[in-house]
């Protein structure tokens, strides 16, 4: 796995962040100090396009929803 880049807003620090989603598990990434994240990637259930339909071939294991949050935050660009 990569390493979490800092907050690109303010710096902070920021780690993957466990939670569930009406009884799905999902992992995102958040800065510790102004809460920033990216979006919630779900274990084993298809993923939400930006339409609301679902990506029936994107079923992730927890190991690949963790990368795939913090691909998405080593991404960002800093304002």
């Amino acid at each position: 796995m990569d390493e979490i880049k800092p907050c690109p807003f303010c710096g902070g620090k920021a780690d993957v962040r466990h939670g569930n989603l009406y009884m799905d598990e999902t992992y995102r990434v958040e800065c510790s100090a102004c809460l920033a994240m990216t979006r919630r990637y779900m274990v084993n259930h298809p993923q939400i396009r930006s339409d609301g339909s679902r990506d029936e071939n994107t079923r992730y294991t927890a190991r690949e929803a963790i990368e795939k949050a913090v691909e998405a935050w080593n991404r960002r660009s800093l304002l």
